[in-house]
């Protein structure tokens, strides 16, 4: 995934997405023409579907910029559509069953392409949605005539993402972008705060907090150097190797837990299949998790919008961070406990663990560093962390022949593992705090730190009060001596 982050990021979106539609389109033939006689075109067609999908997922990420309080939970929605379309398979096996030849199938795939670089010249920028969204760029609705946008006062605005003039150029009315972008006034004709004043002060901090990661990461070098870095791969490499592991591991847990009884076991088998099939609805919750505190909703308009500091999201991605790694051990502590119906609450925490990581990953990747290195950064992680999942071939040969097929020690090292994955939210938990209130300069005013401060100064009191006690018994010893 390095490889084609650093694409991205050098040659923009539509460079990409060409790339990305002749790899698909390749790839698509490839296993269309592959057969009995010629099944060497499906090694390198699914390694060509492999490149493909980390292009397509890279430009669609950025998709999550438009919608300001709610980049989260479109980059989550989006991973959990990317970490579900393995049903394209299953599809693909359903029509054959059905009758209908694989290589028509994958002829109308390849058909579809086509479809993909309309949309890439229609909605997607030549280079990349910018992150904070300016103020001369908003969304437009392709729905009014240029006589309903003068009614409505609205001036067309210079937006070279997608038009040049809406008005003008496709007799577009331009709507104000939803989350508060380009508000000419922060009351309405009632004096009233409007509903978007709260998505408008947190573009004004996502502003802020942006030009801060370009200062402190100007290079991809000082990004890949930096501390977060090194603790988001910990974070993604562990978890995923026991997901990795436990997804190879499922059937023989099984098998063990029902006395090989094989119609039992291909029943929670199904379960599990069916119940890993919901992360394109889970994707979105780690998401939701993470913009909690930006979401609107009446009773939030209803009273006056809370102040979020430019820290603010760096401290809101600690709560699904740590969700994540607490289901890795819940699902490790129920594989341990031989109970058969137990494993249904197994397959619940495994489909938590596999939304959130691959949802809340690249969230977090683009909170902390800037946006235009999120490809290269965040490939550099998955690809390391990929180097990581090898080590379950080694983990299954020393269950076999070490341990005797009991993989309880192996299970026991992982939730260890799982516990020390929880320094990333606690480690940004501390630095969100710590740059919060050094920006405000109140930290002495906070009520935790002046409580942590305060026991801190109490056990150095009593600290003090037993060394002074020890020190007098031993001079009163010495004298009566």
């Amino acid at each position: 995934m390095f490889p084609m982050g650093f694409f991205f990021d050098r040659f923009g979106t539509r460079m990409s997405r060409h790339l990305l539609s002749l790899l698909l389109l390749i790839g698509y033939l490839m296993m269309g023409f592959s057969s009995p006689l010629t099944p060497l075109l499906l090694f390198p067609g699914t390694i060509i579907f492999t490149v493909a999908g980390s292009l397509l997922l890279f430009s669609s990420v950025q998709i999550g910029n438009v919608f300001q309080g709610r980049k989260s939970t479109v980059i989550s929605l989006i991973n959990g559509v990317y970490s579900s379309s393995t049903i394209v398979f299953l599809i693909a096996k359903a029509a054959y069953e059905a009758g209908l030849s694989l290589r028509i199938f994958f002829s109308i795939m390849a058909g579809s392409v086509i479809l993909l670089s309309i949309n890439t010249f229609i909605i997607l920028p030549v280079k990349r949605i910018p992150w904070p969204y300016p103020d001369h760029h908003r969304l437009v609705t392709c729905c009014t005539t240029k006589t309903d946008q003068d009614q409505k006062g609205v001036a067309g605005l210079r937006n070279e993402a997608y038009v040049k003039d809406p008005a003008d150029a496709m007799g577009c009315s331009e709507e104000p972008h939803g989350d508060g972008v380009g508000l000419d006034s922060v009351t309405d004709t009632n004096g009233e705060e409007p509903a978007n004043l709260k998505e408008a002060q947190i573009k004004s901090n996502d502003g802020c907090f942006e030009d801060e990661k370009r200062r402190k990461y100007p290079t991809f070098r000082s990004c890949i150097l930096s501390p977060p870095f090194w603790m988001i791969l910990l974070w993604l490499a562990i978890l995923q190797l026991q997901l990795n592991f436990i997804f190879g591991a499922i059937y023989f847990f099984l098998s063990r837990l029902a006395n090989n009884d094989g119609r039992l076991v291909s029943r929670y088998t199904d379960a599990f299949a069916i119940i890993q099939a919901l992360v394109f609805f889970g994707g979105p919750l780690a998401g939701l998790l993470m913009d909690r505190n930006k979401l609107q909703t009446p009773c939030s308009i209803a009273k006056k919008p809370n102040v979020r500091g430019q820290f603010a999201d760096l401290r809101d991605s600690c709560l699904p961070l740590a969700v994540t790694s607490l289901s890795a051990v819940g699902y490790s502590v129920c594989l341990l406990i031989p109970s058969l119906p137990l494993q249904y609450l197994t397959f619940v925490f495994i489909l938590i663990v596999r939304t959130f990581l691959f949802g809340t990953a690249p969230a977090v990747t683009t909170i902390i560093f800037p946006m235009q290195y999120f490809a290269s950064v965040y490939g550099a992680i998955r690809t390391m962390s990929g180097f990581v999942s090898f080590l379950q071939y080694p983990i299954f040969i020393l269950i076999q022949n070490y341990f005797n097929d009991d993989p309880f020690w192996v299970i026991v090292a992982f939730i260890v593992a799982d516990c020390v994955t929880l320094i990333l939210p606690i480690a940004l938990y501390v630095m969100s705090r710590g740059k919060s209130h050094a920006a405000a300069g109140r930290t002495s005013a906070d009520p935790g730190i002046a409580a942590a401060y305060g026991v801190y100064k109490c056990c150095i009191d009593v600290r003090l009060c037993m060394y002074d006690s020890i020190w007098n018994w031993r001079a009163r010893s010495r004298s009566v001596d």
